[in-house]
């Protein structure tokens, strides 16, 4: 809509179900606003949270709220927003509405983060594998964890989205194939399995740099199993109840839980390390961290021993040894996946250290193709 059109009032409504009343009008101008313009138009002050809101979800240049302008003029890159806004007071304004007394601001490391993402020249392509890429935020924590790790090493990430029922139809090989890295995200049935499996093989044969979060760790032991110890019908009890090797399935203590959210594996659950491997290493040497879990299945420890001896190994457990929390395949320069969700926790100034891992082993990648 033109600048200065309101919106239409269908796209307002909404604001009566959250439980907001009164009149709202909503309006972009051309130009930063004082609230003496508005007070002379008669325009009321808009409850402030729901502003903020308009601002990054409208894309609006201004708002008004409760007597506060704030405005972000045409400016909408990530990371720049936030600096623009604490720049016209609203973080003072907030604390002065909350009786809260103003503490001092080191924004340092923030506008470091944002220089990095605004200078960042090194393009490197990450291909997604998932079953619900029409709805690109059913992968936000994963994007921004992207936007994290290329902060911190000065890369363009750009990310490719492919459906993984497309790569059962043989639709979509080619971007994995000229892909950087490929990231295989977590997911519930089955629905589009088998794609995510063939991607999982594509990234382990090529060598090209590989990250399987929650389902995609048990994924990729699954192909493993298939290809490489020639167990063809290898597969997860949550697909196949009738398969000869069910190398992912429920633990024995769980079977007998007919309340299926019993059976879930929720919160933070630590996770011991061993010395030396990648994703150690990647948690700066630590050997025991903790990271948040959202799974149900876990890779049957019958079949352990043998995936190691070929070559894929467990590298990260749980405290008692019967979980398998990481693994990290030899001879390959980064095929990583975990059980758990390290995105959860990725944070602009201290980014999922696997996905830094993979931006960084997807550079690397991607400057030997050339």
């Amino acid at each position: 809509f033109s600048p200065g059109e309101p919106r239409s009032c269908l796209d307002i409504d909404p604001s009566a179900r959250w439980g907001l009343t009164g009149d709202l009008a909503i309006a972009i101008s051309e130009y930063k606003l004082i609230s003496r313009d508005l007070t002379e138009i008669g325009v009321a002050g808009i409850l402030l949270i729901l502003a903020v809101v308009l601002l990054y979800y409208l894309r609006l240049r201004t708002v008004v709220a409760m007597g506060l302008t704030i405005g972000v003029g045409v400016a909408w890159t990530f990371g720049v927003t936030e600096l623009l806004l604490e720049e016209q007071g609203l973080a003072n304004y907030i604390l002065k509405r909350l009786n809260l007394p103003e503490g001092p601001k080191d924004l340092t490391g923030w506008e470091k983060f944002v220089n990095s993402i605004q200078s960042a020249k090194k393009p490197v392509h990450i291909a997604i594998v998932g079953k619900y890429t029409h709805l690109a935020d059913s992968y936000i924590s994963h994007i921004e964890a992207f936007h994290h790790a290329g902060a911190a090493l000065g890369a363009k990430v750009e990310l490719s989205w492919v459906e993984s029922e497309e790569i059962e139809k043989g639709h979509g090989i080619d971007v994995l194939e000229k892909a950087d890295g490929i990231l295989i995200p977590g997911g519930f049935g089955d629905r589009g399995i088998e794609g995510k499996i063939q991607a999982a093989r594509i990234a382990r044969e090529k060598k090209i740099p590989f990250l399987g979060v929650c389902l995609g760790f048990q994924l990729a032991t699954i192909e493993f199993c298939r290809t490489v110890l020639c167990m063809e019908d290898a597969n997860s009890t949550e697909f196949n109840p009738r398969t000869r090797h069910p190398v992912v399935d429920l633990l024995p203590e769980q079977k007998d839980v007919t309340n299926m959210g019993a059976t879930m594996r929720l919160g933070a659950h630590k996770a011991l390390l061993q010395k030396g491997c990648k994703v150690s290493e990647l948690y700066g040497g630590s050997t025991e961290i903790s990271e948040r879990h959202r799974h149900r299945y876990e890779i049957n420890p019958e079949f352990v021993e043998r995936i190691e001896r070929a070559g894929l190994k467990y590298t990260g457990r749980s405290e008692d040894g019967r979980r398998m929390e990481v693994a990290e395949l030899e001879g390959h320069p980064y095929y990583v996946a975990t059980q758990f969700h390290p995105e959860f926790k990725s944070r602009p100034l201290k980014p999922s250290p696997t996905h830094y891992g993979l931006v960084k082993a997807a550079l690397a990648y991607a400057e030997h193709k050339h």
